[in-house]
């Protein structure tokens, strides 16, 4: 019913490293994101059924150290950077450190994303990611100050269900549902 796919060659070091350059030539990625993808090209080779596991594990665990020497994974910087897309996409802290534990970053690592990106947020007044994340996410879906006045208060337990469901606090909720005006949430948050 389903045609297995072409066998990707023989498996080493060489090819699991031109495998693992090819995926980061197309997208960011974590060290164990890189591991869960050569992991996959493994399973789906012909011959990795002939192969010594621990023989995989070592190949796979030399190409991951390769490309950490050379600079092409850095978890904290992807962690990082990571962070700082999904809040400017409107994404909850509490979101974004599920994505990145998703991604096979370490807590260490995410904790230390979310302070520095906190941090970066206090020179504009604003120490709170949460907030700034709330107020993209409340003006794309055009909630509270940014819907429609005459419904406002008629939407607003929909509007706090949709905003509890993206993982905010009820700080933030209220801070987001009580604005009267949009420009007074846009200057506490200042450039995004």
């Amino acid at each position: 019913m389903y045609e297995k796919k072409a066998d990707p060659g023989p498996l080493g070091v060489e090819s699991l490293m031109k495998a693992a350059l090819h995926y980061l030539e197309r997208f960011a990625a974590s060290r164990d994101g890189v591991r869960r993808v050569l992991e996959r090209r493994v399973a789906r080779s012909d011959s990795a059924e002939n192969m010594d596991a621990e023989a995989v594990s070592s190949a796979i665990t030399a190409v991951l150290d390769r490309l950490t020497d050379l600079g092409y994974l850095d978890d904290a910087f992807f962690a990082e950077s990571r962070a700082r897309s999904l809040v400017a996409r409107g994404v909850s802290a509490r979101g974004v450190r599920s994505r990145l534990r998703q991604k096979g970053v370490s807590p260490e690592l995410v904790e230390q994303a979310m302070s520095d990106l906190a941090a970066d947020r206090a020179g504009h007044g604003e120490i709170d990611p949460d907030l700034t994340a709330a107020v993209i996410f409340a003006r794309r879906r055009r909630i509270g100050p940014w819907g429609d006045p005459e419904s406002r208060s008629a939407r607003r337990y929909r509007d706090m269900a949709a905003l509890a469901r993206r993982g905010f606090g009820t700080d933030v909720i209220r801070h987001i549902l009580d604005a009267c005006n949009p420009d007074d949430l846009e200057a506490a948050i200042g450039p995004v």
